[in-house]
């Protein structure tokens, strides 16, 4: 193999690397509930979670979906002050409703992502590598 290609194959291994930061191939991980992740009040969990840990386990791709009778703003508000005692870091907001809130801890990030349906709050919470 020529440097060339070697320094190519290399780099296409960093990268990819740095992209795909969890094992889709693994049996995931369905129903798990995370400390460092709370739902506010009052929601309440329209199925279980699903997604996948890196093979180091520092990494998770998880999804949440909550529901329930809150506003959108007292939410998004307790999402402010709730995430940071569990060391996450709001890093931006966007919208109003939808809203969604983004925080970061070491090697991942998350996304809160509220809105209004027929009369009820939805939240998403998606977890990721950075």
């Amino acid at each position: 193999m020529t440097r060339t290609r070697a320094f190519a194959f290399a780099t296409l291994l960093v990268l990819g690397g740095c992209k795909a930061t969890t094992n889709p191939t693994s049996p995931g991980l369905e129903g798990v509930l995370f400390e460092d992740l709370p739902a506010a009040p009052g929601m309440t969990l329209e199925k279980p979670g699903y997604g996948h840990k890196s093979p180091s386990g520092t990494v998770r791709e998880y999804n949440e979906h909550y529901s329930g009778s809150r506003k959108l703003e007292d939410t998004k508000a307790w999402y402010e002050k709730g995430f940071p005692a569990h060391d996450w870091v709001l890093k931006g907001t966007e919208g109003s409703d939808p809203v969604t809130l983004t925080f970061e801890k070491r090697q991942e990030k998350v996304h809160v992502k509220l809105w209004n349906e027929r009369g009820l709050l939805k939240v998403h919470v998606h977890t990721t590598g950075k």
